[in-house]
């Protein structure tokens, strides 16, 4: 059975109309560790800044099958985000707003909540990136995550997304280590699946029959909304669920 690109855990709809920007607070949660992904587990695991931006649907941060750009490669790499970020302004009218988080190491912080996001009508799909560190070239992320309802009517109230580690297709190596030879030519963006992983099984849960997810990514919408029953008065804690 195929892996989903990423799993959507939690997504609560309300009243707030797309015809009004949306303004969302995202945190974004470590689910890598020795427990889940104990082959190879670095002692000193942590994730580059996390990246989230908002887009129209002409333009691609990342996607699977396709090459990675110069901005993905260096985030993959090494956790510069520099290139992404001058690569999404660049993108003129296709791209709104951008934020990035804080090197985080597992062993000290799991989470971080990111400055705001803001979605609007021109700019209405979310992608993600972090490069899981360290190592020749992964990362986890999302992409072209649509946060509106099926009408396209309104925004969700909340959405909670599991992600699992890439491949970004431009280093070689098959184990946490920076300062691989360069893969040439590049290889396509490539998802780590049972399938898919290098022989000594790294990513792999205890049990060794999946890849479990290795971030969770939480937004929540902070502008003054009403769900369809009323005014918002609690619901899922995304900090209480049981991640697979």
């Amino acid at each position: 059975m195929a892996q989903d690109s990423y799993t959507e855990v939690l997504r609560t709809p309300s009243n707030f109309a797309t015809t009004s920007e949306a303004e969302y607070s995202c945190k974004f949660t470590n689910l890598w560790s020795e427990a889940r992904h104990p082959n190879l587990y670095p002692g000193n695991a942590h994730w580059s800044p996390p990246v989230l931006g908002a887009h129209s649907n002409g333009y691609s941060m990342w996607a699977p099958g396709a090459l990675a750009s110069p901005g993905i490669e260096s985030v993959a790499e090494t956790g510069a985000v520099g290139t992404l970020l001058n690569e999404f302004v660049a993108a003129n009218d296709l791209t709104g707003d951008i934020v990035t988080g804080d090197v985080t190491f597992n062993r000290v912080v799991n989470d971080q909540v990111l400055d705001n996001i803001i979605f609007s009508r021109e700019h209405p799909y979310l992608s993600s990136i972090s490069m899981i560190a360290p190592s020749p070239d992964w990362f986890t992320g999302f992409y072209d995550y649509d946060p509106r309802s099926d009408n396209g009517n309104s925004w969700a109230r909340e959405f909670t997304l599991l992600t699992y580690p890439w491949d970004a297709g431009t280093e070689q190596g098959t184990g946490y280590r920076l300062g691989n030879s360069a893969e040439s030519p590049h290889k396509v963006i490539s998802q780590f699946t049972r399938e898919t992983v290098p022989e000594n099984g790294i990513f792999l849960s205890s049990t060794g029959n999946e890849v479990l997810p290795v971030a969770s990514w939480c937004c929540t919408l902070v502008t003054n909304v009403m769900t369809p029953s009323g005014p918002r008065v609690g619901g899922p804690n995304p900090d209480n669920m049981d991640f697979p």
